[in-house]
């Protein structure tokens, strides 16, 4: 909302100076120095309408949310899990994990799925970005399980999880600055 109130009164003053700059004869309009402030105005004001364009709605914000929550479980069973594998007595955590996996996907398919198809277009890289970012944590997850029971040595196991966690750290990262694009955060 903060940023909404912002943007509206970065416009309200682009607006009101270009009514004081019509207002006082539009002096130096037909100069270059005039061509590149209006040039400016326009880059300003495009901006502007993106930024408005991607707003997220109230509801999109406690999808966003709750995508958040899945995904810090996530980190929290990822540690657990980490905590786990140096014992030989890791397959519920391991269980859990997986399964805290598959309720992040659920929730950024969600979120996805909630934007408008003006939403897509204004946001069709940071939507890769997850995308790609949600993916790699999968696949990262399923080598490292499969290398998991292939390594005897608990210290060994928890190496094997640092592929996890970084697609992970990734995942965060695309997810936050998704949210700043939208004005969440």
């Amino acid at each position: 909302m903060r940023k909404f109130t912002t943007l509206m009164a970065g416009f309200l003053l682009l607006i009101a100076s270009q009514v004081m700059l019509a207002q006082h004869g539009g002096h130096d309009m037909g100069s270059m120095g005039g061509m590149g402030s209006m040039n400016h105005d326009d880059s300003a004001m495009k901006q502007m309408q993106k930024a408005m364009a991607v707003q997220a709605t109230d509801e999109q914000r406690s999808q966003f949310d709750s995508w958040s929550q899945h995904t810090g479980a996530l980190v929290q069973q990822l540690q657990e899990l980490r905590h786990a594998v140096t014992t030989s007595d890791y397959m519920s955590q391991l269980d859990a994990f997986k399964a805290a996996v598959e309720k992040s996907n659920s929730g950024r398919k969600e979120f996805v799925s909630s934007l408008t198809e003006t939403q897509r277009t204004g946001l069709k890289k940071p939507i890769q970005n997850i995308g790609k970012a949600n993916e790699e944590v999968g696949n990262a997850t399923t080598i490292t399980i499969r290398e998991l029971g292939k390594t005897s040595s608990g210290a060994k196991r928890a190496a094997k999880l640092e592929k996890v966690e970084k697609a992970l750290k990734k995942l965060l990262a695309d997810q936050k600055a998704i949210a700043v694009e939208m004005g969440i955060a």
